[in-house]
């Protein structure tokens, strides 16, 4: 298992991780394993889990532990790169999903999507992304830019602002911000 530890890592072929499920409505880590297995066989740069494929809305903390570990333990046995999604209806919740992914099992590189029940004020996207960086200082984000989340879009030089609030590396920090100004320019 290879950990996201900055964007350069970021690359190549990453496949979802559907959560495969028993006839009594549990995670089948069997299943699971030999998924994992199947992807390292192809190969895949990175495999991610409890997120695209719909069913993080569906899984309390408790199951999410489960499912996160197994997945984990099986992508232990691969070079793979490795994610997890995150995003819950508020943000104690993905800093708890956080945490499991991070001290518990070695993953810190998170797909989120803001709290998506209700709007949130740029004050609140502020302090949602302090409050992530401030829990898991550590942690890698993909951002699901979407407006179905907190009903707004983050632009490029909102995504300039939160690099620059929480830089990982400076020499990527200083690109990143470049090109973010670059493309985004028109932007009022």
């Amino acid at each position: 298992m290879r950990d996201i530890r900055n964007s350069r890592d970021l690359k190549g072929l990453w496949a979802a991780m559907p959560t495969p499920w028993n006839d009594r409505g549990k995670l089948d880590a069997g299943v699971l394993e030999r998924n994992v297995e199947r992807y390292a066989a192809i190969p895949m740069d990175g495999v991610y889990t409890t997120d695209s494929d719909g069913e993080f809305y569906a899984i309390e903390l408790d199951e999410f532990k489960r499912v996160v570990g197994a997945f984990a333990k099986a992508m232990e046995r691969t070079s793979m790169a490795v994610a997890a999604g995150v995003t819950w209806c508020n943000t104690q919740g993905i800093i708890d999903r956080m945490n499991v992914c991070r001290l518990d099992n070695g993953i810190c590189c998170f797909h989120v999507a803001f709290p998506f029940w209700m709007p949130l004020s740029p004050a609140d996207v502020s302090r949602f992304w302090d409050d992530l960086a401030s829990a898991v200082p550590d942690g890698r984000w993909v951002h699901y830019n979407t407006s179905r989340a907190a009903g707004m879009l983050m632009k490029g030089k909102d995504y300039a602002r939160i690099a620059e609030s929480h830089p990982v590396d400076d020499e990527l920090f200083a690109k990143v911000k470049a090109e973010f100004e670059r493309f985004w320019a028109g932007e009022s």
